[in-house]
């Protein structure tokens, strides 16, 4: 039986009709200069402090930005969302800085150029950057079948 089948199938006894699917998106960008170099400003402080804004944060690096939205039922809703957060992080990055689109990085150097991300001097704003150290060269991506 092949996947259309099947889907078709459960569509057919009416598996569908009560499921809500509620979506959300995680989109990272760097900063990066004009001339395609890694961003060596700190978070800008316009976006917030990347410890507790649940929205737009950093990820490994300090130039690391990630746009979070919440859930929501409606694909329309959670791109307006995405495209509110991008223009409000385009808006207060400084008037040499782009974010980074491709998913091969910018130009970069050495790796002594990228900076880990900072939190502040709080304690556990002094984890989640030790924690990012230790993060070097790894990205782990989860998915369940259902």
């Amino acid at each position: 039986m092949t996947f259309s089948s099947r889907v078709a199938e459960l569509k057919d006894k009416g598996f569908f009709e009560n499921i809500e699917i509620s979506r959300g998106i995680e989109k990272e960008s760097l900063r990066v200069k004009n001339n395609a170099q890694l961003s060596q400003s700190n978070h800008p402080k316009e976006l917030g402090s990347p410890l507790t804004n649940k929205f737009i944060t950093t990820d490994f690096s300090e130039a690391l930005i990630e746009l979070v939205t919440p859930t929501f039922n409606s694909v329309d809703e959670v791109y307006e969302f995405l495209l509110d957060l991008h223009i409000f992080t385009a808006n207060a990055m400084e008037s040499d800085e782009v974010l980074w689109s491709n998913s091969m990085p910018c130009f970069i150097g050495d790796e002594s150029e990228i900076r880990v991300a900072e939190y502040g001097s709080s304690n556990i704003g002094k984890l989640k950057n030790i924690y990012r150290k230790g993060l070097r060269g790894l990205d782990m991506v989860r998915s369940c079948n259902v």
